[in-house]
């Protein structure tokens, strides 16, 4: 996730965390193999913003490392 994304940012604003999740699980569908967090917004309360969708992003969202595993450690 991007602070330069419209739709993540009017996620934010709204509070929408569900909806933030999905986009993070969408991301990781089409083969994200790390997520990017960002949620400094001017006039937001930054540190409570992270700490909501970072709980969220670690409880709710899972990342797979198939490529490595494929080719076994190390690689």
């Amino acid at each position: 996730m991007r602070n330069g994304s419209k739709k993540f940012k009017e996620l934010l604003q709204a509070e929408d965390y569900d909806s933030m999740v999905n986009m993070a699980k969408e991301q990781t569908k089409e083969g994200a193999h790390i997520l990017d967090l960002c949620v400094a917004y001017v006039g937001r309360d930054e540190v409570r913003d992270m700490k909501e969708a970072a709980f969220r992003f670690n409880t709710q969202v899972t990342l797979s490392d198939h490529d490595r595993l494929d080719r076994g450690p190390g690689h």
